[in-house]
């Protein structure tokens, strides 16, 4: 299991365009039963939030000058509209792949769990929360864990460097998703 957590602020907020912009950190990284890669950088990025076309997007910033720009900068996730986020001004950040913490999500959002039958089809996700720990938005992210790839290889995490192997796999691993790690 893979997750990483982080926090967001109102970076922007137009009412004429009906968007809103956040800027985005993630800067703790956890395998498994909470064990700390030792992150050596942050993944830091935005979320989009367009009340006109009823939409929210993630990025990356992934040339690191802290503006989105929508052609060079990683989309990540892109998903429907939540009132809740657009008009909220702070909060935190929770990308995994726990299918527990999803369905905890996913049931904050809607009221009330997904139902058995629907066979819970989503790998990893974004957990958006407001300051309280409510949850406001959910971004479902691509499968099988690449959704998470870009932030874990940004976050450049330390303890992968321990064995040769294991750096190996998440080289190439974070070289298919654009990203070098040293």
């Amino acid at each position: 299991m893979y997750t990483t957590f982080g926090a967001f602020k109102l970076q922007k907020k137009s009412n004429k365009k009906k968007f809103t912009r956040f800027e985005l950190t993630f800067d703790e990284f956890y395998i498994g039963d909470q064990e700390d890669m030792l992150p050596a950088s942050e993944a830091k990025g935005f979320l989009l939030v367009d009340k006109k076309d009823k939409q929210t997007s993630f990025y990356l910033d992934i040339n690191g000058n802290g503006k989105l720009n929508k052609k060079r900068d990683l989309l990540v996730a892109t998903d429907g509209y939540e009132k809740a986020l657009y008009k909220s001004k702070k909060g935190s950040l929770h990308a995994t792949n726990s299918e527990e913490a999803m369905i905890d999500a996913l049931t904050g959002l809607i009221g009330a769990p997904p139902p058995e039958e629907s066979n819970f089809m989503i790998e990893t996700g974004l957990i958006v929360t407001n300051k309280k720990g409510k949850t406001i938005d959910f971004l479902p992210l691509e499968p099988g864990g690449e959704g998470l790839s870009p932030i874990m290889c940004m976050m450049n995490p330390q303890l992968v460097q321990e064995s040769e192997e294991v750096f190996e796999r998440w080289k190439n691993r974070c070289a298919e998703t654009g990203f070098e790690l040293v």
